[in-house]
C-alpha cells in the first residue's frame, strides 16, 4: 500500500542505511536489509503524523552499533502523543533516550553504542 505512512517508514529505513525499492509498478515494495548493520543517519528521522512509525524507529535505532545520537521528531500533533511506555521499557533494557521537549512525547534523543542494545525481556503495555 503506497500511502504517506509507507513513505515515511521508507525514508526512515533509507536513512538507517536499509535497502528498500519498489517493484511491479509500484505493488510489491521490497525490503532487502541492510546485512543487519543499521547506519547513523545523516540527519533526524522525521516521523510526520506516524505514530506506528515513530514506535518502531524508537527501538530500531537501538539496534545501530556505532557511537552518536539519532533525533526522532514529527509534526506538531507528535509532539503530544504519549511515548511514555515505549520509553520506559526500553530505557529499563538499558537504551539511551531523552526526551528533548516534553517529557513523555516527540522529540527525543537515542544515543547509540558501538556495541548496540543488549535485548533482553521487555514489558510493554498492550492497550496503549
Amino acid at each position: 500500500l503506497l500511502s504517506y505512512a509507507t513513505e515515511v517508514m521508507i525514508v526512515a529505513l533509507k536513512k538507517l542505511g536499509v535497502k528498500v525499492e519498489w517493484e511491479s509498478n509500484m505493488q510489491t515494495l521490497v525490503v532487502h536489509g541492510s546485512g543487519g548493520k543499521l547506519a547513523l543517519p545523516g540527519s533526524e528521522l522525521y516521523m510526520g503524523s506516524e505514530a506506528t512509525a515513530s514506535r518502531f524507529m524508537t527501538t530500531a535505532v537501538n539496534l545501530i552499533e556505532s557511537e552518536g545520537s539519532v533525533l526522532i521528531t514529527g509534526n506538531k500533533r507528535m509532539h503530544e502523543r504519549p511515548t511514555n511506555d515505549l520509553v520506559q521499557a526500553l530505557q529499563a533494557s538499558g537504551c539511551s533516550i531523552e526526551y528533548i521537549s516534553k517529557d513523555g512525547s516527540l522529540p527525543l534523543k537515542i544515543d547509540t553504542s558501538a556495541k548496540g542494545w543488549n535485548g533482553g525481556g521487555v514489558n510493554l503495555a498492550a492497550d496503549v
